[in-house]
């Protein structure tokens, strides 16, 4: 089997041959690739998006066939139809038999069905869909901070409000994507019902994720972590949610003083006015009205066992999103072993049990995120039992070789 792997990003190992720089999202494509990558009768073409001169550059590693192609140079919000030439470029020299799709964000996804122009051999894998995420993007930000602009959105054009819109357009492509295949690849009740409404042809396959490999090599435990911290793996946008826990911390503090919470990315008290973004701006108000900025870490960029360090020193991990499919981050923290708390949104009601192996909460109901926080913050016993739960749930829900075979079986069928 020749299969075709479209991703948003290089995989680690392909972006050191390459000599490109390394991300730190996208470790579910690490975690297929682990899974896959000594199955004998398949053979593996990875292709995804970079800064380069060249319309495309092609290498080897592993025994895989890689091709680095061109970054469309146009807006989010507009289709770039010079993909379809690259992808037919790249179709004739690989020659799959069947072409993966790992997620529909960008509109490279589009391009490649209509490239490959084969809706029974085409997979799109479900990550995230930003046609559903726009209609939640708002979430809850007052009118000044979502419509307004700070000197940085308006030269960016970039407010809360343009983000939607953009997101909007690129669902369109996400939606056009989508009827242009012919299987889904999901694993959530709400990533099946949204790709159903799209379109209800195509056939639903379910697989679960693998997760990056240091995950499953560790374990928390609460001997060795800071006491009263939060640990939240993203906040750069409103969807993330962290203004909801912001908003949270004031009844936190109450009870706990030396709560501190952690997060990733750049954190706005240290960057110039003029580079702020609005949200930002939103988020440093909610600090210093709770008057709680100096219990606030932002960490910067995390690889991956940075990110497993973080969570590992962390009293509690945070999803505080106003929408997920099932938050990969959620499965990292259970996978760990360690007590979590999530909002009741998406695909995360399957993969958290209330009051099993974590808590769920109404994601605008700041006062419940509290609630919960205080009680693991309140009972050690319980906090661990809980994430002794969500550790014995994830590994099964996270197992590399019973995904690996489910993930071999769906392209048998699919070439059947």
């Amino acid at each position: 089997m020749r299969i075709l792997w479209l991703c948003n990003v290089a995989l680690p190992f392909i972006s050191i041959d390459a000599k490109l720089p390394t991300v730190s999202v996208g470790g579910w494509l690490t975690g297929a690739y682990e899974g896959i990558k000594n199955c004998s009768d398949i053979v593996l073409g990875i292709c995804f998006p970079v800064d380069i001169s060249e319309p495309v550059k092609k290498g080897t590693v592993e025994n895989i066939t890689y091709y680095c192609f061109r970054r469309g140079n146009q807006r989010l919000t507009k289709y770039c139809s010079v993909y379809e030439s690259i992808f037919r470029g790249i179709i004739a020299d690989f020659q799959p038999d069947l072409v993966h799709i790992f997620g529909t964000e960008y509109s490279h996804s589009l391009a490649m069905t209509l490239a490959f122009s084969n809706p029974k051999r085409t997979i799109i894998n479900i990550q995230g869909l930003v046609s559903i995420t726009a209609q939640h993007f708002r979430a809850d930000v007052p009118s000044r901070y979502f419509y307004g602009g700070s000197l940085r959105n308006v030269i960016k054009c970039d407010s809360l409000f343009e983000q939607r819109k953009q997101l909007e357009h690129r669902g369109q492509f996400e939606i056009a994507a989508i009827k242009n295949c012919g299987h889904i690849i999901g694993r959530t009740d709400w990533d099946r019902a949204c790709t159903e409404q799209i379109n209800p042809t195509a056939t639903y396959h379910f697989c679960n994720e693998t997760l990056r490999p240091v995950f499953y090599k560790n374990r928390w435990q609460y001997e060795k972590c800071e006491p009263f911290s939060i640990f939240v793996s993203q906040s750069a946008t409103p969807i993330k949610g962290i203004h909801y826990l912001f908003r949270a911390m004031p009844e936190i503090l109450r009870q706990y003083p030396k709560t501190k919470i952690y997060t990733t990315g750049r954190s706005p008290f240290k960057t110039p006015w003029y580079k702020r973004s609005n949200y930002e701006k939103y988020l440093m108000r909610l600090m210093e009205e709770g008057r709680f900025k100096d219990n606030v870490f932002y960490l910067g960029s995390l690889n991956e066992e940075q990110m497993c360090n973080q969570y590992l020193k962390s009293n509690v991990f945070v999803s505080s999103s106003t929408i997920e499919n099932e938050s990969n981050s959620l499965s990292e923290a259970k996978i760990l072993g360690m007590p979590a708390i999530a909002s009741f949104v998406g695909g995360v009601t399957n993969r958290l049990e209330h009051n099993i192996d974590g808590f769920l909460y109404q994601y605008n109901a700041h006062y419940m995120l509290a609630y919960y926080v205080c009680r693991v913050f309140s009972d050690r016993k319980y906090a661990e039992n809980l994430g002794d739960n969500a550790r014995i749930h994830a590994q099964k829900t996270h197992a590399i070789k019973e995904n690996a075979e489910v993930l071999v079986k769906i392209y048998r069928e699919v070439l059947a």
